[in-house]
């Protein structure tokens, strides 16, 4: 496609030019900055701190704390589903193997 004929069908963006992902990021920072006051003032106004992001905070860590713990075990037990699994697919091709090498030998056979 030539490149004159691009530019009229889609303009050129232009500098300064405002563009919808421009608007809607502002309209998102806006929204957030205002909400972040209105929650920041209500706290100022009880007295109160953000004690409920602090007991969430807590119970992330309390769970993360736990999946930490658990990391050994459950890497023991993937590696042995691994093992397992990668037997089972060794089997599997022998089977296939042994199976290919009669079908072989009673075909030469019968020749």
């Amino acid at each position: 496609m030539k490149p004159k004929l691009l530019d009229e069908v889609i303009p050129p963006h232009e500098e300064e030019e405002v563009t919808v992902g421009k608007f809607y990021a502002t309209f998102l920072i806006q929204d957030y900055f205002r909400k972040f006051r209105k929650r920041k003032e209500r706290g100022a106004l009880t007295g109160e701190s953000d004690s409920t992001n602090q007991s969430a905070v807590q119970l992330c860590k309390a769970g993360l704390k736990t999946l930490q713990d658990l990391g050994p075990e459950m890497r023991l037990a993937l590696n042995e589903d691994l093992e397992e699994e990668e037997e089972a697919m060794m089997e599997e091709e022998e089977e296939e193997n042994n199976a290919h090498k009669v079908h072989v030998e009673s075909s030469t056979a019968e020749v």
